[in-house]
């Protein structure tokens, strides 16, 4: 049986874990501060952490909160910034994180991961 799964399915709270793992292995040092994770901004210099990696209403999110930067990116939007790719591709390797065959996009176009 292949593993397929909805695109909006892999930005919900059950891939937080997932997500977290995975911004880790892009370099972003992570650390569980309560309900977040938090770590300095990978995209601007920080003194003190400003990157959050949470739930918020039902989607995991990343979030600067310096006004530095201010940004918010679900996973493929911050894996598409720190890569250098398009959204296919950041599609593709995070699916392929989780041991994903295929994504399923709202139009109902399929991605191979």
């Amino acid at each position: 049986m292949k593993n397929i799964v909805n695109l909006r399915d892999l930005k919900a709270p059950y891939y937080l874990e997932q997500t977290f793992s995975y911004a880790c292995s892009l370099g972003i040092d992570l650390k569980k501060s309560g309900a977040f994770y938090v770590a300095s901004c990978p995209f601007h210099s920080d003194t003190k952490p400003s990157f959050y990696l949470h739930d918020k209403r039902g989607k995991v999110r990343f979030t600067c909160f310096s006004n530095k930067c201010e940004g918010s990116w679900d996973i493929f939007d911050l894996i598409q910034k720190i890569e250098g790719c398009d959204f296919i591709t950041a599609v593709k390797q995070f699916g392929q994180h989780l041991s994903i065959e295929e994504v399923i996009l709202p139009q109902g176009n399929i991605i191979k991961c």
